[in-house]
């Protein structure tokens, strides 16, 4: 949803250009009005592409057809409508100077309803964002019966801001190569082991070295990152059920202090959560109306080198 608040302001930056086309020398004027209609152009092909999760959301009886035609329907209805208001409060605007501060007025009011909109509606998918407030929120619960916040509940929290840093960017990364994942084939096997061969993902954690020889061995050492990988048959609640393990490794780290690899292996076998506890996690989030099957699973996405892994016995 980021996207579309990206695409709404790219639009207005492309209208403004528009307005002040004018403005320019004679010999340019034609290429600034075609380089804004370029700019409008592709901001309207951005903001589709986010369209259809929030009609999806909106299609609360599998009545998707439906929703898209009648939100085609009022698009189409609102852009008469304004281009028909623009065409009489013109005249009455009348100066040039009047018109770029009624335009940044404007921008201003599209920009805040587009973003309240966005908040208003609960989308069900699960990307980084979304599921970070949810694991965030049940690990440091620490309760058996913990509480599970809802897609509306997540909307209040999430920021569709442009820009926004990751929530885990600090000290989580998702689909490394295999070369920064581990060093050699027995910190392989040994994370396998670790997490469990029959899970289809495994974790490490990067501990990074400090040269200052003033420093005892223990205190040389410092956590970085924790690091995941997914097998390449990993399915939606795979995903959900390492991104739990990693939460819970996370909260462990803020409770102990890791001084060596083996420490590290030691607390990724121990944070694991059991099978009935991550069963009950994604039962209710099913229940609370998340999706988390692997077409509405998106954690990887945001990753612009992720990787899985394919394990050849």
């Amino acid at each position: 949803m980021v996207r579309r608040m990206v695409s709404g302001i790219s639009l207005d930056i492309a209208t403004m250009l528009e307005i002040l086309s004018p403005l320019f020398p004679a010999g340019s004027f034609l290429l600034i009005a075609s380089l804004a209609n370029v700019g409008k152009n592709i901001s309207f092909l951005s903001a589709s592409a986010s369209r259809a999760s929030l009609h999806q959301s909106l299609a609360l009886r599998n009545n998707l057809a439906d929703v898209t035609a009648k939100a085609g329907s009022q698009a189409i209805a609102a852009s008469i409508v304004g281009t028909s208001l623009g065409c009489c409060i013109s005249p009455l605007i009348g100066d040039f100077t009047n018109l770029v501060p009624c335009f940044f007025v404007l921008s201003v009011v599209h920009q805040v309803s587009n973003y309240l909109s966005l908040k208003a509606v609960p989308i069900k998918s699960l990307n980084i964002r979304r599921l970070h407030h949810i694991l965030n929120v049940v690990v440091m619960d620490k309760r058996s019966d913990f509480h599970v916040l809802s897609p509306a509940e997540v909307a209040q929290l999430e920021s569709f801001l442009p820009f926004t840093v990751q929530p885990t960017r600090n000290w989580l990364k998702i689909g490394c190569s295999l070369n920064h994942f581990c060093p050699d084939a027995s910190t392989f096997d040994c994370l396998r082991n670790a997490v469990g061969r029959e899970e289809k993902y495994m974790i490490n954690i990067d501990i990074s070295s400090s040269n200052t020889k003033e420093k005892s061995a223990a205190a040389q050492r410092s956590f970085r990152e924790i690091r995941i990988i997914f097998m390449e048959e990993a399915q939606g609640e795979d995903l959900l059920r390492g991104f739990f393990h990693c939460y819970c490794i996370f909260d462990g780290i803020r409770q102990t202090n890791i001084d060596d690899i083996g420490c590290a292996h030691h607390l990724v076998q121990q944070s694991k959560p059991k099978q009935d506890l991550v069963n009950r996690l994604i039962a209710q989030m099913q229940l609370k109306g998340w999706k988390t099957d692997t077409d509405n699973v998106f954690v990887e996405l945001d990753e612009h080198d992720s990787y899985r892994l394919k394990i050849v016995d």
